[in-house]
């Protein structure tokens, strides 16, 4: 989640220690899981035009 806003919004560092959160490793496997889902969903569509 802190990657996420860093990626939209000028966030400052926290005050905690840096490193990666389980917010963040759940969030990269949504993310990562909803890419190959519409990878796959792209894919069918123009493989049935064939």
């Amino acid at each position: 989640m802190t990657t996420l806003l860093l990626l939209f919004f000028d966030v400052p560092a926290g005050d905690g220690p840096a490193g990666m959160s389980w917010l963040d490793i759940l969030f990269g496997a949504i993310f990562a899981f909803l890419g190959a889902l519409l990878f796959v969903w792209i894919g069918r569509r123009f493989l049935k035009r064939r």
